[in-house]
Order: C-alpha cells, then structure tokens, then sequence
C-alpha cells in the first residue's frame, strides 16, 4: 500500500476516527511527534491512544530534527 499522510486539521472527523478507520482497512499506522523527552512517557500514560501506533518517533527522544526523524521512520518501514 501507498504511504499516506494524514494531518488532520480540517476534517469533519476527529483523528482518532481516522485513524481508527486506517487501523481497520489495514494500514501500517506511524506517528512522528515533537513530544519532548521529559514528557512523553507520562503522554503514553495518559493517552491510550498512543499504543494504537505500530511506531512512534519522537524528537525530543530521538534528538534530530523533524525532518531527519520523517526520513528516518519511512526508511525503517521500508517505505523509501
């Protein structure tokens, strides 16, 4: 399948429907956030949501730039 990217700013759906109605047709689901290290393991604690995802990089984790981070989770998928 084709990679989508889906930002969800102007939608008549919340994310979480959409990205529940991508999880059911079947679609390796990413996230790629600026969550910062400090407090991304509490937002795993809180937000069940978060275990929805097959991958998640966050950069203030990772310490790289978005753009290098985006890279890197399509390349660890196999998607380029």
């Amino acid at each position: 399948m084709a990679p989508v990217l889906i930002c969800s700013r102007d939608t008549s759906l919340p994310p979480w429907e959409i990205l529940r109605k991508l999880i059911n047709k079947n679609y390796s689901v990413l996230a790629l956030t600026n969550w910062s290290n400090e407090t991304f393991p509490q937002a795993l604690e809180l937000y069940d949501l978060l275990h929805w995802f097959e991958g998640i990089l966050a950069s203030g984790k990772e310490k790289m730039k978005n753009r290098i981070l985006l890279s890197l989770i399509l390349w660890l998928k196999g998607i380029i």
